[in-house]
């Protein structure tokens, strides 16, 4: 995704606070906000949805979207694990659920711990010129 161009938002889209030094994810919608916003939420800042629960992303202090299993840097789209908030390229995401089918759960590749597969949203605040095409070809279609 770095390669392609494509550059990605830190900012809470709840309150517009800028990279924030903890987020969370909503396991409901899958929005990314602050750990302010969602502290005693009872639905997502962004879209309002009822929020089950808001799982802490586990990110490395340098903030580097690479995927820790086939390293990736900065995917597109991530997943985190709903019990460790370890997060992953969406693809190895996608791998772990013919494990999840044959084994009835789960287990995060870093940790092992039980989880659920939680696919979130991130803004792409400088999307790459394939992306940009992309949107132009489904505007003139």
């Amino acid at each position: 995704s770095i390669a392609r161009g494509d550059r990605f938002s830190r900012d809470c889209r709840g309150c517009g606070v800028e990279h924030p030094m903890r987020r969370v994810v909503s396991t409901s919608c899958g929005h990314v906000v602050c750990r302010s916003c969602a502290i005693g939420a009872d639905e997502c800042p962004i879209c309002e949805r009822p929020t089950m629960s808001n799982v802490p992303l586990e990110e490395p202090l340098d903030f580097s979207r690479d995927c820790g299993v086939c390293h990736n840097q900065a995917p597109l789209h991530r997943a985190l694990l709903s019990s460790c908030g370890h997060t992953l390229c969406s693809g190895c995401a996608l791998q772990l659920i013919p494990e999840a089918l044959s084994e009835d759960a789960v287990f995060c590749p870093f940790c092992s711990s039980e989880s659920e597969i939680v696919f979130f949203v991130e803004e792409v605040i400088k999307p790459s010129f394939f992306i940009r095409f992309a949107r132009f070809v489904r505007r003139i279609i």
